[in-house]
């Protein structure tokens, strides 16, 4: 039987539809939400945010064409639940979720939408994976955090001033991942006989109490990493050398600031390891089967001027262990 032609048009447009949607759909950008647990300001942020960006467009996304990219950021005082909500609120194809408090904030808000997270101390621990190796749900991602870093910024400490008894912590209590590094420092401060002492802080006026309470006799101190001691960190700085105290420091930004030695994971390098998480997912791949990964590079970074002004003397071991000196 011959099918008019206008009825054969018809069912053609019939058949044609969901594949010319489909088509469409897919030469739509592909929508990448970030939601950082840092303010705009935070120049240190900025770079590891550049990182991620650069690292997808070398993986063929780029912010504008195949790809949009919205970013929200956050300080310590801001709802981080409402800048969740908005990127939500996009239909994200994808999430990447910097820091424990973003990643905390879009897991009580969603477990559809894949997420991608970095900076998050213990996953597990928090509940945002059911394992490391099988993370089982929408989340994934890379922690920043091994048990024995908390030994390590105890074993800087007593190597440039062996007289230490006393460690002040100093401590974000807003930050979810604060129990799992004061953990790490307690376990190893029996085997370096220093006893612990712990101070949030969340504001300049804290900073000062908190190295009060320190003192400065026999005294070192370790910054725990978080959006406010990041925040705070000029302050934290000029603490530290009013009182001539030996401070080891998560992140370079406090070294450039003028802290004495920083010693953490590498962000760039981690933000840059996420976007190809953000790719693989976007490829079609699940969050539920990529592993949460640890850290796999380290920066040691000493500033040779702050402990010449401040009298200490940086162990040779340590200054050749150094990825930059600052002289």
């Amino acid at each position: 039987m011959r099918i008019p032609r206008r009825q054969f048009l018809h069912l053609g447009a019939i058949v044609a539809a969901p594949v010319l949607s489909r088509i469409a759909r897919a030469q739509q950008p592909k929508q990448i939400g970030v939601l950082m647990s840092f303010a705009e300001t935070d120049i240190d942020a900025q770079s590891w945010i550049g990182a991620l960006a650069q690292r997808l467009k070398e993986l063929g996304w780029i912010d504008g064409q195949n790809a949009k990219i919205t970013y929200r950021w956050s300080g310590p005082e801001t709802r981080r639940e409402s800048l969740a909500q908005e990127l939500l609120a996009l239909h994200p194809d994808v999430i990447v979720a910097a820091g424990t408090p973003a990643a905390s904030a879009l897991f009580g808000l969603n477990r559809l939408v894949p997420t991608v997270m970095v900076q998050v101390a213990d996953p597990v621990e928090l509940g945002f994976v059911a394992s490391l190796g099988q993370p089982g749900g929408n989340m994934t991602g890379f922690s920043n955090f091994e048990l024995t870093i908390g030994g390590k910024w105890l074993q800087f400490l007593r190597e440039i001033v062996p007289a230490i008894s006393r460690v002040g912590i100093v401590v974000d209590p807003g930050n979810p991942s604060a129990p799992a590094y004061l953990r790490a420092i307690e376990v190893a401060a029996p085997a370096f006989k220093v006893d612990i002492i712990r101070s949030n802080v969340r504001t300049s006026k804290d900073v000062e109490i908190a190295f009060d309470d320190f003192g400065s006799s026999n005294c070192g101190v370790i910054v725990l990493p978080a959006p406010a001691t990041s925040l705070l960190h000029q302050s934290i700085v000029a603490a530290a050398a009013i009182k001539q105290m030996p401070a080891v420091y998560p992140y370079r930004l406090f070294a450039d600031a003028g802290g004495l030695l920083s010693y953490g994971a590498d962000l760039q390098d981690m933000y840059r390891r996420a976007a190809v998480y953000v790719d693989r997912i976007l490829k079609g791949e699940r969050p539920a089967d990529l592993p949460v990964q640890a850290p796999v590079k380290y920066e040691l970074v000493i500033n040779l001027k702050t402990a010449k002004a401040l009298g200490f003397m940086i162990p040779l071991s340590i200054r050749i262990a150094a990825d930059d000196l600052i002289e």
